[in-house]
C-alpha cells in the first residue's frame, strides 16, 4: 500500500469516528426531547400562576361578607330608640308624632262642682269625695276637682255640710284623697261646717278650704284625726271653732281678716299665721303663731299641751 492509500484510510477512519461521534450525540439529543413532554407535563401542573390563582378569585357579589351600611345602622339606631332609647336627628318629631302624648287638661278648665247652699232641698249636704257628693237626697257626681260652696245671705233655714269620709244611706264613702272646698258668699244658710278623717294610707288626708269671697261659717268642727287648711282670699266671720282630739287646723290669712265671735274650744291644735286675726276665746291643746297678729278680744289664749310663738304678737 503506497503512501496515498494510507492516507486515505486514516482520512475515512476519521470520518468513520467523526460519524459515531455525532451518531451518540444524536442520540442524547432525542432522549432529551424524549423525556421533554414529562418535564412540560410536571410544569403546568405545578404552574405558578395556577397555584396563586384561587387567592385571585373573587366570590360571588352575594357571597361577599359586606360592610355595615351607614344609613342601616342609622335606621337600627331609630327603631331602637322608639322604644325608649335616644332619639337623633330629625327622627323625633317622626315618632312623636305617630304616637302623640295627650295634654294633660288643667284643673281650672273643668272648673269646682257649685252648690247653692240657699237652693238645695235638703237640710244636710255631703261633700263624699272629691266628685261624689249628695245634695239632693241622692249621691251625684260632679266634676272631681273640688266644690264651691255659695249662698245668698238670706235666712232659708241651717244647713249642714259634711266633708270627709261618711256614711250615707247605708255606704261607705272613702275617696283616700285630699277634698278641696271654696267659699263664695256664704251666709247663715252655713249652719256647720263639719270636717270628717279622711283616711289616706297609713295616715289621714286633708281638707283643702279656701275663701274667695267674703263669707261666713256658723260653727267650723273638726272630728276626731281630721285635718284642714283654710286659706283666706277675702274676709271670714266664723261664730265657733271646735277641735276634737288628734285635730288639726292650720288658718292662713294673709293681710285679710279673720273674726271669730265666740269660742275656739277643743283638744286638737291650731296653727295660725295673718296680721289679721280676731279671737274672743281661745283654749285648745296646741298653739302654734307663725307670723301671725293675734287679737285676743277675751284676753284668754291657752294651750294646754304647747304654745309656739314664731315672728308673731
Amino acid at each position: 500500500m503506497n503512501r496515498k492509500d494510507r492516507k486515505m484510510n486514516k482520512l475515512i477512519s476519521i470520518l468513520l469516528a467523526f460519524a459515531m461521534i455525532m451518531q451518540s450525540i444524536s442520540g442524547t439529543v432525542v432522549l432529551a426531547d424524549d423525556t421533554q413532554p414529562d418535564v412540560q407535563e410536571s410544569t403546568q401542573v405545578v404552574d405558578v400562576e395556577d397555584t396563586e390563582e384561587p387567592e385571585e378569585v373573587q366570590m360571588p357579589e352575594e357571597e361577599q361578607p359586606q360592610e355595615p351600611d351607614v344609613q342601616d345602622v342609622a335606621s337600627e339606631e331609630t327603631d331602637d330608640s322608639v322604644f325608649g332609647d335616644t332619639v337623633n336627628g330629625d327622627q323625633t318629631e317622626e315618632i312623636f308624632t305617630d304616637h302623640p302624648m295627650a295634654d294633660p287638661v288643667p284643673a281650672a278648665e273643668e272648673g269646682l262642682t257649685e252648690i247653692n247652699l240657699s237652693t238645695v232641698s235638703v237640710e244636710q249636704v255631703y261633700l263624699l269625695t272629691n266628685a261624689q257628693f249628695v245634695s239632693t237626697g241622692s249621691v251625684q257626681t260632679g266634676t272631681g276637682n273640688g266644690y264651691r260652696l255659695t249662698g245668698n245671705g238670706q235666712d232659708v233655714g241651717a244647713r249642714t255640710v259634711y266633708v270627709g269620709d261618711n256614711t250615707y244611706s247605708g255606704t261607705s264613702y272613702s275617696g283616700g284623697q285630699d277634698i278641696s272646698v271654696d267659699l263664695a258668699d256664704t251666709g247663715s244658710e252655713l249652719s256647720v261646717l263639719q270636717i270628717q278623717p279622711i283616711v289616706k294610707g297609713e295616715g289621714f288626708g286633708t281638707v283643702m278650704l279656701s275663701v274667695s269671697s267674703s263669707s261666713r261659717i256658723g260653727t267650723l268642727r273638726l272630728m276626731e284625726n281630721a285635718q284642714a287648711v283654710l286659706t283666706l282670699s277675702d274676709a271670714l266671720e266664723i261664730g265657733n271653732i271646735e277641735l276634737a282630739a288628734g285635730s288639726s287646723l292650720q288658718i292662713r290669712a294673709g293681710s285679710y281678716a279673720l273674726n271669730v265671735t265666740g269660742n275656739t274650744t277643743g283638744s286638737g291644735s291650731v296653727i295660725l299665721s295673718g296680721s289679721s286675726l280676731t279671737f274672743q276665746r281661745l283654749d285648745v291643746k296646741s298653739i302654734t303663731l307663725d307670723n301671725a297678729v293675734l287679737n285676743a278680744m277675751g284676753g284668754r289664749v291657752t294651750a294646754t299641751d304647747s304654745l309656739t310663738v314664731n315672728n308673731s304678737t
